[in-house]
């Protein structure tokens, strides 16, 4: 994956960039790791503030919250 995949439009705002990567990757089932490392290859330009790293976490409780069941 290209690491500024998400900064082209229509993802140019980090957030919603970031929410969209974890959504799609907690979808496929990758690990909370996995997830990290990920979200790590696209840091906010100013870095990793408390703020940051605290909305990352909510993003991936939300979307491991809201994620499709499995069909089995």
């Amino acid at each position: 994956m290209h690491k500024n995949w998400l900064y082209k439009t229509p993802h140019w705002r980090w957030q919603r960039s970031i929410a969209d990567l974890i959504t799609r990757l907690v979808e496929g089932r990758a690990s909370r790791t996995l997830v990290w490392q990920r979200v790590q290859e696209i840091p906010p330009t100013e870095g990793w503030p408390d703020d940051a790293k605290t909305y990352v976490r909510l993003a991936y409780e939300f979307a491991v919250k809201n994620r499709p069941k499995d069909e089995a």
